[in-house]
C-alpha cells in the first residue's frame, strides 16, 4: 500500500476500539499488524487507498491501523513538512513545467 503524504487527513493514537484483535476488521479499515500485535496509531485518509488482501483481493481503506517503534517521532514528522518533502514537490513542480513547456513546443 502506497499513501500520498497529500491523502493524509490526520494521525491520532488509536484506542482499542471494539477489541480489533480478536474480532473482524471493519470493511475500508487495513489492520498492518503482525499476529499479536495491537495497533497505536490511526491513520485516517481523505481518499481510499487501494491495496490488496489475500489471495490477490483487491479491497479499499480510508483508514490504516499501525504501531512504530517511535509513534511520538513519527507525530512529529507529520507536524512540520520536511526539508525533503518540499524539495521533492519543487522538483514535481520543475518537472511538469517542463513538460507542458516541451509539448507546447
Amino acid at each position: 500500500m502506497m499513501i500520498d503524504i497529500d491523502n493524509i487527513q490526520s494521525l491520532e493514537p488509536f484506542s482499542m476500539k471494539d477489541d480489533v484483535m480478536f474480532t473482524k476488521t471493519k470493511k475500508g479499515i487495513f489492520k498492518a499488524t503482525v499476529g499479536i500485535d495491537e495497533p497505536e496509531l490511526e491513520l485516517k485518509l481523505i481518499n481510499p487507498v487501494k491495496y490488496f488482501g489475500p489471495f490477490g483481493i483487491q479491497k479499499h481503506a480510508h483508514t490504516v491501523l499501525f504501531r512504530v517503534d517511535e509513534p511520538q517521532q513519527l507525530k512529529k514528522s507529520f507536524k512540520k513538512p520536511s526539508i525533503n518533502m518540499n524539495v521533492m514537490k519543487n522538483i514535481e513542480n520543475i518537472r511538469t513545467k517542463t513538460m507542458i513547456k516541451t509539448i507546447e513546443n
